[in-house]
């Protein structure tokens, strides 16, 4: 009698998977004043007239370590007006 072994393949698979978390640390903002509207041409800057969206009147973000709020102003043409008579030319952050 004849016989035959059949040998079958046997394959194993192994998933690795790896994690890897990349922080990036960016220079502090600084914003200058903003122009005055009239200043500004349409053509270059054509949201400039359009209100800002609510989502984005105000910002929180972390400043040096602090958490900060930036804030749009409810009456900007006043704001506007605060910033250009006073001496220094960049916009005052709020920390909390």
């Amino acid at each position: 009698m004849l016989t035959s072994r059949l040998r079958a393949a046997a394959t194993q698979t192994t998933v690795v998977t790896t994690t890897t978390t990349t922080t990036t640390a960016f220079p502090p903002i600084m914003m200058k004043a903003p122009q005055h509207m009239k200043d500004l041409d349409p053509k270059m800057y054509p949201l400039a007239s359009s209100p800002t969206p609510q989502s984005i009147k105000k910002l929180f973000f972390d400043l040096e370590g602090k958490p900060t709020m930036f804030q749009e102003a409810d009456d900007t043409l006043e704001a506007l007006e605060k910033v250009h008579t006073t001496p220094t030319r960049h916009t005052i952050v709020q920390e909390l």
